[in-house]
């Protein structure tokens, strides 16, 4: 009798993947090797081995995922301050408790002539500047010996630090966490700034000045001496040496650089360049607000009185489409809307994450609230289930669907041999450890963030030639920056949801949908086989099959003038 190759034990198996994981999550750009490790054990234990392998994981990161955040935290606080700071317009650097140097933006080491030695108390202008600067380290040392850690929130201290080219600047200098253990830092921001309305009548009201006076505090701070200032006011140098001494005695400051001080210190300054936030919604994106306190994010491409097309985008692309297919729709007629799922960028979380009622009540709130009579449907990827069940709920006012490489109710295994690795692992997580996406997903978002779009859609969607020319397509690449910035707005929440809802049933709604549905699919390896994906769709009354040439799981960038031509032929049929 033949020897038979012993199958591969589970827990070992998930050891081996867990250890690929750590790996990954210490040097990101290891993620896909991860994915692809996970995908292999998975297809060569089988289904009951690949669900022991993913309780076993589930396991271990139960149990690991906080030490792994502690021990990333401290191993990276350098590398994640400077990926911080370097969001910063403003001169901006970071100094331990102990006031040593651990990261800076350009704009900082330029301005401040930091080198790796440079200690903060060495930046100190003056006397009174050194003193503060130590009472900051002092509180950011209490801080980090305190039950309540940097979170305890403190205001800011301003200071006058020296600036490389012989000139002061004025700093704000404010405690803050490094990282989960409460370990304190202080952050430096320097103020490049605008002295507004508010501010100064916030220091004439604390100082009560005159109104002359308040006038001749604003020009000080804006760096004029008295003689340029008697011009400005059309007025002697003797009568503004005058008002100085009242401000000086009114106020005790005896500078422009203490006038600033105290102003920053009764109001807030305008900042000559705000810090970017985490995620700000594109400025083409709308919020509308729908029904019990939800919200919807949106775009819309083309005019208001349009032929609406309500475009639902899948988990990791479709939030903008090319312009090429976009122009070519919008000029036979169309307009574009695209609503933001749940879990994505603003728009609000569903409270389940297996039900596609709850967010095909909002889509069809949404076509009401912007007075669609009639309208047509587009799914993509996972979301084809959202705009099948869209159509029955509204059947009565959707006209047409169509799917552009979207997902479609058939038995999965026996299409894993053409997905993705992190297709295959998200798929058997979803059905055997569905508990295993919430966990990895904090961990997956860390890692999205650090290798960029290019890496991230280059490794993630590698099984078509035609997709991996996307990926390395500047123009395409802008497009996917976006999508991914609303992928991780919400720590993959959205992702939580979609791939859970992929291994819900829904045969029975396909197979009693009679709204005109058009599936276009590409010719190359992706999620479902060509072959296979036709056979299905031709076995349904209600849908048409098309096949583009060349073409993926990312067609409608790949191929925008064929998508577009095909939707504008189905739609317009109807």
């Amino acid at each position: 009798m033949p020897d038979r190759a012993p199958r591969p034990n589970a827990s070992a198996a998930a050891l081996e993947v867990f250890a690929t994981g750590q790996a990954a999550y210490a040097q990101p750009r290891r993620f896909a090797d991860m994915l692809d490790q996970w995908g292999e054990k998975i297809l060569s234990l089988g289904p009951s081995g690949a669900g022991e392998l993913n309780t076993h994981l589930q396991s271990l990161i139960e149990t690991t995922a906080p030490l792994m955040e502690k021990g990333r935290a401290a191993s990276w606080i350098s590398e994640e301050l400077a990926e911080k700071l370097e969001e910063e317009t403003r001169p901006a650097a970071a100094f331990s408790a102990a006031g040593a140097l651990l990261a800076a933006n350009t704009r900082a080491a330029e301005t401040f002539g930091l080198e790796f030695e440079t200690r903060l108390a060495d930046l100190a202008l003056e006397r009174a500047d050194a003193q503060r600067v130590s009472d900051v380290l002092r509180a950011a040392r209490d801080a980090m010996e305190s039950e309540t850690g940097a979170e305890s929130p403190r205001p800011p201290v301003v200071a006058a630090l020296s600036a490389e080219d012989g000139e002061a600047m004025l700093a704000e200098l404010r405690i803050e966490s490094a990282a989960d253990d409460g370990a304190a830092l202080v952050l430096v921001r320097g103020l490049d700034m605008a002295v507004n309305d508010a501010s100064m009548a916030a220091l004439a009201q604390a100082h009560e000045l005159t109104e002359a006076e308040t006038a001749i505090a604003r020009l000080t701070a804006r760096g004029f001496g008295a003689a340029e200032i008697a011009t400005w006011r059309d007025t002697s140098v003797e009568t503004v040496r005058t008002q100085l001494k009242s401000l000086r005695e009114k106020t005790g400051a005896r500078s422009q650089m203490e006038i600033l001080r105290l102003v920053a210190g009764l109001a807030p300054l305008a900042e000559a360049a705000p810090r970017r936030p985490d995620y700000g919604m594109p400025r083409r994106h709308g919020l509308i607000q729908l029904s019990g306190g939800r919200r919807m994010e949106y775009m819309r491409v083309g005019p208001a009185g349009g032929r609406p097309i309500l475009v639902l985008h899948a988990v990791l692309f479709g939030f903008r489409w090319p312009d090429a297919l976009t122009a070519r729709l919008v000029e036979a007629g169309f307009t574009l809307y695209f609503p933001v799922r749940p879990g994505y960028g603003l728009t609000s979380r569903t409270s389940g994450a297996l039900d596609f009622d709850e967010e095909v009540r909002d889509l069809a709130e949404f076509a009401d609230k912007m007075d669609f009579d009639t309208y047509e449907v587009v799914g993509q990827g996972v979301s084809a289930g959202v705009a099948a069940a869209l159509a029955e709920r509204h059947h009565n006012r959707v006209s047409a669907i169509a799917s552009v490489a979207g997902y479609l109710p058939l038995n999965l295994d026996q299409f894993f041999e053409d997905m993705t690795a992190w297709q295959r692992v998200t798929l058997h997580v979803a059905r055997n450890a569905p508990k295993l996406i919430s966990l990895t997903s904090s961990l997956s978002a860390r890692m999205m963030r650090k290798i960029g779009a290019e890496e991230f859609y280059a490794k993630t969607f590698s099984n078509s030639p035609s997709d991996t020319a996307v990926t390395r397509d500047p123009e395409a690449l802008k497009l996917l920056s976006a999508s991914l910035d609303l992928v991780r707005a919400q720590n993959l929440r959205g992702l939580n949801v979609d791939f859970p809802r992929v291994m819900e049933d829904w045969q029975a709604r396909w197979s009693q949908m009679r709204t005109p549905y058009l599936q276009i699919h590409g010719d190359e390896k992706q999620v479902f086989a060509p072959g296979k994906a036709a056979s299905a769709c031709n076995r349904h009354p209600a849908v048409r099959f098309e096949l583009v040439k060349g073409g993926g799981q990312m067609l409608a960038y790949s191929h925008p003038e064929a998508v577009a031509d095909l939707l504008i032929s189905h739609f317009h049929n109807r």
